[in-house]
Protein backbone atom coordinates (compact mmCIF):
# COMPACT_ATOMS: atom_id res chain seq x y z
CA UNK A 1 0.00 0.00 0.00
CA UNK A 2 1.26 3.37 -1.12
CA UNK A 3 0.88 6.51 1.35
CA UNK A 4 1.60 9.96 -0.28
CA UNK A 5 3.13 11.77 3.02
CA UNK A 6 4.15 15.19 1.20
CA UNK A 7 4.08 16.79 -2.22
CA UNK A 8 5.53 19.62 -3.01
CA UNK A 9 5.26 22.18 -5.89
CA UNK A 10 8.18 24.71 -6.93
CA UNK A 11 9.50 26.67 -9.66
CA UNK A 12 12.93 27.78 -10.88
CA UNK A 13 12.91 31.08 -12.70
CA UNK A 14 15.58 30.75 -15.37
CA UNK A 15 15.14 34.59 -16.82
CA UNK A 16 12.94 37.39 -16.09
CA UNK A 17 10.34 35.86 -18.01
CA UNK A 18 10.62 32.41 -18.29
CA UNK A 19 9.88 29.71 -15.48
CA UNK A 20 10.07 25.94 -15.11
CA UNK A 21 7.31 23.92 -12.67
CA UNK A 22 7.93 21.16 -10.82
CA UNK A 23 6.57 18.83 -7.96
CA UNK A 24 8.21 16.79 -5.40
CA UNK A 25 6.61 13.83 -3.79
CA UNK A 26 7.58 11.92 -1.11
CA UNK A 27 5.87 8.18 -0.74
CA UNK A 28 6.39 5.57 1.97
CA UNK A 29 5.57 1.97 0.92
CA UNK A 30 6.38 -0.84 3.36
CA UNK A 31 8.71 0.79 5.25
CA UNK A 32 10.41 2.32 2.28
CA UNK A 33 10.83 5.46 1.59
CA UNK A 34 11.18 6.93 -2.23
CA UNK A 35 11.20 10.19 -3.66
CA UNK A 36 9.59 10.95 -6.88
CA UNK A 37 10.40 14.50 -9.06
CA UNK A 38 8.19 15.24 -11.75
CA UNK A 39 9.27 17.79 -14.10
CA UNK A 40 7.50 19.85 -16.53
CA UNK A 41 8.92 19.74 -20.05
CA UNK A 42 7.74 22.79 -21.57
CA UNK A 43 8.36 26.38 -20.58
CA UNK A 44 6.13 28.80 -19.81
CA UNK A 45 7.21 31.94 -20.57
CA UNK A 46 3.62 33.81 -21.40
CA UNK A 47 5.04 36.73 -19.72
CA UNK A 48 7.32 37.56 -22.45
CA UNK A 49 4.33 39.11 -24.98
CA UNK A 50 3.15 41.07 -22.21
CA UNK A 51 6.61 42.60 -21.19
CA UNK A 52 7.42 43.25 -24.78
CA UNK A 53 6.79 47.30 -25.63
CA UNK A 54 7.04 46.33 -29.28
CA UNK A 55 3.58 44.89 -29.66
CA UNK A 56 1.84 47.96 -29.38
CA UNK A 57 3.33 49.32 -33.24
CA UNK A 58 2.38 45.70 -34.21
CA UNK A 59 -1.13 45.77 -33.04
CA UNK A 60 -1.77 49.35 -34.65
CA UNK A 61 -0.16 48.17 -37.91
CA UNK A 62 -2.56 45.35 -38.06
CA UNK A 63 -5.53 47.42 -36.84
CA UNK A 64 -4.19 50.11 -39.62
CA UNK A 65 -3.96 47.59 -42.34
CA UNK A 66 -7.03 45.83 -41.69
CA UNK A 67 -8.96 49.39 -42.07
CA UNK A 68 -7.07 50.42 -45.04
CA UNK A 69 -7.82 47.08 -46.63
CA UNK A 70 -11.55 47.79 -45.90
CA UNK A 71 -11.78 51.35 -46.86
CA UNK A 72 -10.13 50.61 -50.11
CA UNK A 73 -12.64 47.37 -50.92
CA UNK A 74 -15.63 49.89 -49.87
CA UNK A 75 -13.74 52.62 -53.08
CA UNK A 76 -13.38 49.81 -55.29
CA UNK A 77 -17.15 48.51 -54.83
CA UNK A 78 -18.04 52.33 -55.00
CA UNK A 79 -16.49 53.11 -58.25
CA UNK A 80 -18.06 49.77 -59.76
CA UNK A 81 -21.51 50.58 -58.83
CA UNK A 82 -21.33 54.01 -60.34
CA UNK A 83 -19.84 52.96 -63.71
CA UNK A 84 -23.25 50.50 -63.63
CA UNK A 85 -25.49 52.95 -62.54
CA UNK A 86 -23.96 55.23 -65.52
CA UNK A 87 -23.80 52.68 -67.76
CA UNK A 88 -27.77 52.03 -67.14
CA UNK A 89 -28.77 55.62 -66.80
CA UNK A 90 -26.88 56.04 -70.71
CA UNK A 91 -29.37 53.05 -71.75
CA UNK A 92 -32.83 54.80 -70.31
CA UNK A 93 -31.38 58.05 -71.71
CA UNK A 94 -30.80 56.57 -75.10
CA UNK A 95 -34.13 54.78 -74.69
CA UNK A 96 -36.27 57.52 -74.30
CA UNK A 97 -34.66 59.81 -76.93
CA UNK A 98 -35.14 56.80 -79.52
CA UNK A 99 -38.94 56.84 -77.88
CA UNK A 100 -41.77 58.17 -80.78
CA UNK A 101 -44.60 57.85 -78.24
CA UNK A 102 -47.80 59.60 -79.82
CA UNK A 103 -50.18 61.19 -77.21
CA UNK A 104 -53.63 59.65 -76.76
CA UNK A 105 -55.99 59.92 -74.58
CA UNK A 106 -55.85 57.54 -71.03
CA UNK A 107 -59.23 54.96 -72.53
CA UNK A 108 -59.74 54.50 -68.39
CA UNK A 109 -60.38 58.01 -67.76
CA UNK A 110 -63.68 59.59 -67.79
CA UNK A 111 -65.07 63.12 -67.79
CA UNK A 112 -67.00 63.78 -64.41
CA UNK A 113 -70.99 63.73 -65.11
CA UNK A 114 -71.68 65.95 -62.45
CA UNK A 115 -70.74 69.98 -61.72
CA UNK A 116 -70.99 71.35 -57.97
CA UNK A 117 -71.13 74.15 -57.06
CA UNK A 118 -69.45 75.82 -53.19
CA UNK A 119 -71.82 78.19 -52.39
CA UNK A 120 -69.05 79.49 -49.46
CA UNK A 121 -66.40 79.78 -52.13
CA UNK A 122 -66.66 83.43 -53.49
CA UNK A 123 -63.92 82.57 -55.92
CA UNK A 124 -63.95 81.79 -59.68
Amino acid sequence: MINVTNAQQCSITLNSTCKIFYSITYQISNQLSSEITQVQTALSCAAALVANKDILPIVLGIVGGILLLGILLLLIWKLLVTLHDKKEFEKYTTGQIKSNWEEAENPIYQQAKQEFQNPVFAGN
